[in-house]
Formats: C-alpha cells, sequence, structure tokens
C-alpha cells in the first residue's frame, strides 16, 4: 500500500501541467454573426489572418462572447463594437485569441484593438 502512494506521488510531480495558449493576431474583420443563441457566445467574428498554427484553435469564427459565459455580456458587446467599428472603417483589428475559452468549438477572444491609419 505504501509502496503504492509513493509510486503514485512520483508519478503526480512528473506530469506537467496544460497550459492554454494566448496569442495576438492582426487582420480584417470578413464577416460577423449576431445572435439570440447563446450557443456560441452571442457573437461572432472571423479574420482574414490565419491563426490555428499559432493557437491550436480551428480556423473559422472566433466568439466575441456577447452572452457573458466568461465575463460580462457588456465586456463582449464592446469587443463586438469594436469589430464593427473596424469593418466599418475598413481598418485591421488585433485580436487577443485564448484557446482556454472555448463556446461550442469556437476559441474566444479576450481582447479588441482598432488598427487606426497614420494621420499624415
Amino acid at each position: 500500500m505504501r509502496k503504492t502512494l509513493i509510486i503514485g506521488a512520483l508519478l503526480g510531480l512528473m506530469t506537467t501541467p496544460a497550459f492554454a495558449a494566448k496569442v495576438w493576431v492582426t487582420g480584417n474583420v470578413e464577416k460577423t454573426i449576431v445572435s439570440t443563441d447563446d450557443k456560441f457566445g452571442g457573437c461572432l467574428m472571423t479574420l482574414s489572418t490565419p491563426y490555428n498554427s499559432q493557437i491550436g484553435c480551428a480556423n473559422g469564427f472566433l466568439s466575441l462572447d456577447c452572452a457573458g459565459n466568461f465575463g460580462t455580456a457588456s465586456e463582449g458587446r464592446r469587443r463586438l463594437d469594436q469589430v464593427l467599428l473596424a469593418a466599418a472603417m475598413g481598418v485591421e483589428v488585433r485580436v487577443q485569441i485564448n484557446s482556454a475559452r472555448v463556446l461550442n468549438g469556437w476559441c474566444a477572444v479576450d481582447a479588441v484593438q482598432v488598427i487606426y491609419p497614420s494621420a499624415p
């Protein structure tokens, strides 16, 4: 019994924890979806830049989490507002994708930065 406990403790020390990845990706907004269904967080976007090799999230939609699964719904709506602003202006966004926050297969965005054009 004691031998089993010691072996179990040693094995527990040898395992490495899995860490979630966060990565910043810059690109143009290609699509936005707003839905009353909370299944994917209520609002989604697509980005012109592939990111799956950087973080392990499937390329495709990214959840902005307007439903408030990982924060408040108002935080998600503010992310959506920034994405819509960038799309309307035709400028790039820089998004922080978090592989630890997944809504039905799509990774969530933690932060959005609008890349404003330089002044002449």
